[in-house]
């Protein structure tokens, strides 16, 4: 009888423990879900994608970023959900979930710029799953265009040095 027992109480110290451990892992994976702002359907995703006269390339690609510190290189990579591409044109896709984006805050248009200066896209595309609504982004950094009028004036300066010039040997006689 003492025996049953013994069984008995080590079968409960066991069964306890072990409803400890898996309850405690669920616990964290249902956690994680609910805390994961990427947790969506990438079928729906693909679907949405889709009706709106895309073609997928590639998915959760991977893009390598060499980051040197101090003259150190760090390999590192950028992931980005979808690679799609309509009309001849390359999209990076950022799927988003949860609550509404604003896609002038700082950290959002970082990291757009920082796939558009790593994948080399023609734009990107930002698929809301709450509202199934995909926003076209892209960028026209203001420096590029004061470098543009600036080449600009060095070429028509040369050319206005260069008319001085022949101009000066014509009066001089010398040409």
């Amino acid at each position: 009888m003492l025996y049953y027992f013994a069984v008995l109480f080590f079968g409960i110290i066991i069964g306890i423990a072990l409803f400890y451990l898996l309850g405690r892992r669920f616990s964290k994976t249902l956690t994680d879900v609910k805390l994961n702002p990427s947790s969506y359907s990438e079928a729906e995703a693909e679907k949405i994608i889709k009706n709106n006269g895309y073609k997928i390339l590639e998915k959760h690609k991977k893009f390598p970023v060499i980051t040197y510190v101090d003259g150190k290189s760090h390999l590192g990579f950028i992931v980005v959900d979808f690679i799609a591409e309509k009309d001849k044109l390359t999209y990076v896709v950022e799927v988003k979930t949860g609550e509404e984006i604003d896609t002038t805050e700082p950290l959002v248009r970082r990291k757009f710029l920082e796939y558009t200066y790593a994948c080399r896209p023609n734009g990107i595309l930002l698929l809301d799953m709450n509202s199934k609504n995909i926003q076209k982004i892209s960028f026209k950094l203001p420096t590029a265009e004061r470098e543009y009028f600036f080449r600009i004036f060095i070429v028509i300066f040369i050319l206005f040095v260069i008319t001085g010039i022949i101009g000066l040997l014509i009066l001089l006689k010398l040409f």
